[in-house]
Formats: C-alpha cells, structure tokens, sequence
C-alpha cells in the first residue's frame, strides 16, 4: 500500500513502483472539530457559495445543538472563559457577531453577566457597541447593563467610555 499527501504529491507518485500488482487510492475528508470547533470550519469562507451549501447539508452544526442559534461564542463570553473564545475568535472572527434568534450576540450574553475581560476583548474586536436585539424595542448592550448589574459597574463605565448608547 502507498499512502501520500495529495497536497504534496498531487495524485501521482514522486517515483515508479517496482512490482506486478499495485493501486493508487485517494481518500478525501473532512476534519471533525471537537471542543475548540467553529460554527462554520476554516476553510471555508464566510458568505461563499460554498458556505451556504456547508449550512444547508449540516444545519445543526451551525447552532451547535442549540435551538435559540446560539453559538459556542456566546456560551464563552456568557460564562466567562476569554481562553476558549479567543481561541474561537482566532480561526473564526466573524463567530464574534453572530446573532442567536433573538438577536443577542456574544457582546449582549458578556455585559448581562458583567464579565468586563470579555466585554473589552469583544469591542477591540469590533463588536457593535450598539447592536439592538429583537425583544421588544431592542435592547442595546448599555441598555441590557444598566437592567441587569449596578450603574457603578465596571462594565457600564467600559460600555460608556466606547461611546455606548441606550
């Protein structure tokens, strides 16, 4: 048996095989992503044809076995774990400003806990300051800060100093 990487041998052998009987296999694969895995795999790129084609064969990957469209990004930054997400972030930014169902992003689920690390990691990675979500009139990150933590919190005065509004 011959075994050779088709991106450094492109289907064909580097030498001729001596012998009467012998056969070429390609095997072509996807990787599977465990834990640190992106919504849509790297290699592919967002908003290409080929994206849209990845989401219709596996849509529940693209949810990651949520039903509210929440993605792996938002469960990091709701429970604080800047490691992972910048791990995330690092083979996928775009996974940053990904909406759930109801419109939260990343950004909403770090302020409504008031994790302050991942607030600042999210807007030096250009998350919406003012994104709204879909409920009601839509809240904005400082809308959702100022309801759910204390006016003096660290995440309020960080919200404000980025110029956030209500």
């Amino acid at each position: 048996m011959v075994l050779y990487e088709s991106h450094s041998v492109i289907h064909g052998r580097p030498f001729p095989l001596k012998g009467r009987f012998f056969a070429n296999i390609f095997i072509h694969f996807e990787p599977i992503y465990e834990e640190e895995s992106v919504e849509l795999p790297p290699y592919i790129l967002e908003g290409s044809p080929e994206a849209e084609a990845w989401h219709r064969k596996t849509p529940n990957r693209f949810t990651a076995g949520n039903s509210d469209g929440a993605t792996k990004a938002h469960g990091y930054a709701a429970t604080n774990d800047l490691k992972r997400l910048k791990s995330l972030a690092k083979k996928n930014p775009y996974i940053l400003h990904k909406e759930d169902f109801n419109g939260w992003q990343p950004l909403h689920e770090a302020v409504r806990a008031g994790h302050v690390g991942i607030v600042e990691f999210l807007l030096e990675n250009d998350a919406n300051i003012n994104h709204r979500t879909n409920q009601g009139g839509g809240s904005t990150p400082l809308g959702l800060a100022l309801e759910h933590l204390s006016p003096d919190h660290p995440v309020v005065e960080l919200l404000e100093r980025y110029g956030a509004e209500l």
